[in-house]
């Protein structure tokens, strides 16, 4: 997330977790099926585990094999690097997979607010494997605004009920064990947080969480959900130099044993 947009590479996007790094795949959970969303939930998992794969090696190690494979005609390194970037490829398929899966069921639910997020997050995604600035911007701008639409639809209420964007029948719409309107916040929160400084979306995905947190449906919504956002909140944190929030962050899911348990006290043992 150093480069500037031209140079949007797969280091930038859904990076895995470490103490100033976090991905949507730590910060996602897959919530359990719920009747309250009418769209497909085994084609909905299948694309989200899609969506949060990622390859076992990041950018630099790609690199680092490559120079070191042309500067010593290593036959292990270059091995290694034919796995590498396979399993690159593979990457990038999964990937493509996961969006036109979310994109199908988007265009049999058009007005579904949870599929127009996680389909906006995903085209977002697809940028780090376009080769062109274009195709990138593209890309990214495409995503940017179905999140953006998404947002409007939880925020105006017309998203957050059940019977879709046109009904409003009181009661509110959940996934799992989690408002929708949540859900939706944080897979933006996550997206804004993963694209590069220069398009000037970390502030709105910070906003975005302590919206996740002070939200009056949060304390019911499910014990991962919860342990996900306070450690995007930690993460986040920590980012901002603010450990005094990292620790009281890291210990909401130790005091509350949520999934994250083992990944709050390995951070903890960083400051």
């Amino acid at each position: 997330m150093k480069n500037s947009f031209p140079f949007l590479h797969s280091s930038h996007f859904f990076r895995s977790i470490s103490v100033k790094k976090v991905s949507i795949a730590a910060a996602l959970t897959m919530l359990s099926a719920s009747n309250a969303m009418a769209f497909s939930e085994e084609k909905f998992h299948t694309a989200f585990t899609q969506l949060v794969s990622v390859a076992p090696a990041n950018q630099q190690q790609r690199i680092e094999n490559a120079v070191n494979a042309w500067l010593h005609q290593d036959y292990i390194n270059s091995l290694q690097q034919a796995e590498i970037d396979a399993s690159a490829r593979a990457d990038a398929n999964t990937n493509l997979a996961a969006l036109e899966t979310f994109r199908q069921l988007l265009a049999q639910d058009p007005g579904n607010a949870l599929l127009m997020s996680y389909t906006g997050a995903a085209t977002a995604k697809a940028a780090q494997y376009r080769g062109t600035h274009q195709e990138k911007m593209q890309l990214v701008n495409n995503g940017m605004s179905l999140l953006d639409q998404a947002l409007q639809a939880v925020d105006t209420g017309k998203g957050d009920r059940m019977g879709g964007n046109t009904a409003d029948t009181g009661v509110i719409a959940m996934h799992g064990k989690v408002p929708v309107r949540l859900e939706v916040r944080f897979v933006a929160a996550n997206t804004f947080l993963a694209l590069p400084p220069s398009l000037h979306q970390h502030a709105r995905g910070g906003e975005l969480l302590e919206t996740i947190l002070n939200d009056t449906g949060f304390a019911q919504a499910g014990i991962n959900f919860q342990g996900a956002v306070w450690m995007q909140a930690a993460v986040l944190a920590v980012q901002q130099h603010r450990d005094g929030d990292a620790r009281h962050w890291l210990n909401q899911i130790l005091e509350q044993k949520a999934p994250q348990t083992d990944k709050a006290t390995a951070m903890l043992q960083t400051f």
